[in-house]
């Protein structure tokens, strides 16, 4: 789906690393372009969001590990990676890259796999030793204690965007120049979460409370927000391991007048896993861990949202992609004459019915 394959004109060969003076029959050449245009706007934004980019080749035969590719700035400025020093043969192409200036300076983990169903793994060596089928990205994280709510939580809140895009076998001949085309996934969503009523639900007064009227972080408060979902650790084709651990993700509260807002970056949402596999919003006591409303199941929300003219507007994985960011508000009020509470969703404004979750 996000690959095309083009076999160019011995021309091509002018500039590239093939000499002239050599038989032209022996050369193998292979430029490779990147793009992004899978964003809400539907333009390249690769200059504006992607800054690293690494490729890793495996040889379709053996399935070996035989060369990872780094992208200068050049390349990434003009969108497109020369190899002319592969030799010919079938190759698996899988490309991984971030938005900051370093893939794994901003929380991730190049990784091989010893046994993904116990989570055992070692750092990524720079040799032809390791297979396709042990090769993993996944986020670096912290192990969570047996008593909260995730096996392990991401180790920067704020982590660097995640872009994937691979190609499954394609063959490099002699005497021709090649031209694959990848268009990338940006593997990270983020849910702007705004939670008004917050006070209805707290268990106790929020420390030095007061009147705020200006934006700051809150770190005091009486009860958790965050998101937890299988979607942490990345087979070479971007699938999330069947074993991928339940990873928390959280980030500080900032209180903007009556409201608590969140910025909450998580992993790629997962239309297929994440059905059954649902990500889910938890709102818990801060002190004793159980949650203070029912946790709400965000791609079955996402799935009843509309725009003005009636389509949904989450429907699709390609939808989820290109939108990057979900404002979900959360609204609690008191229902009159009870000890009760009324919780009320909405997304882009889409009131979500069904999913509503009770105090």
């Amino acid at each position: 789906m996000f690959k095309k394959l083009i076999v160019l004109m011995f021309a091509v060969a002018m500039a590239t690393g093939c000499n002239l003076s050599e038989d032209i029959s022996e050369c193998v050449v292979c430029n490779i372009n990147v793009r992004f245009t899978y964003n809400s706007d539907n333009v390249d934004k690769l200059i504006d969001d992607v800054h690293d980019i690494r490729i890793y080749v495996f040889e379709k035969d053996s399935r070996r590990l035989v060369r990872i590719i780094d992208a200068s700035q050049q390349d990434i400025v003009r969108g497109w990676i020369r190899v002319d020093d592969l030799p010919a043969g079938r190759y698996d192409l899988s490309a991984w890259a971030s938005s900051g200036e370093n893939l794994f300076g901003g929380g991730f983990m190049e990784v091989e796999m010893d046994d993904a169903a116990t989570s055992s793994y070692r750092p990524l060596m720079d040799d032809d030793e390791t297979l396709i089928d042990d090769f993993y990205i996944m986020i670096d994280h912290d192990l969570l204690p047996a008593e909260e709510i995730g096996d392990v939580a991401s180790k920067e809140a704020g982590f660097n965007d995640l872009f994937h895009a691979s190609v499954d076998g394609f063959e490099l001949k002699k005497g021709e120049s090649q031209t694959v085309d990848f268009d990338l996934i940006r593997n990270a969503n983020v849910l702007n979460v705004s939670v008004t009523g917050h006070e209805h639900i707290a268990t106790r007064a929020m420390a030095g409370s007061g009147d705020r009227t200006r934006a700051g972080e809150v770190n005091d408060l009486p009860f958790d927000l965050f998101v937890v979902g299988r979607n942490g650790r990345y087979r070479w084709d971007n699938s999330i391991d069947q074993n991928a651990r339940l990873v928390r993700y959280r980030s500080p509260a900032t209180v903007w007048g009556a409201e608590l807002r969140y910025g909450i970056k998580t992993l790629r949402l997962d239309l297929a896993r994440h059905s059954v596999d649902p990500i889910l919003l938890h709102v818990t006591d801060s002190e004793q861990g159980w949650d203070l409303i029912t946790p709400i199941d965000v791609i079955a929300a996402l799935g009843q949202v509309k725009d003005g003219e009636g389509n949904y507007m989450y429907a699709t994985q390609e939808q989820l992609d290109r939108a990057y960011e979900f404002p979900i508000e959360i609204v609690v009020t008191p229902i009159e004459n009870t000890d009760e509470l009324k919780v009320r969703l909405f997304i882009n404004d889409w009131e979500i019915v069904d999913l509503v979750p009770e105090v």
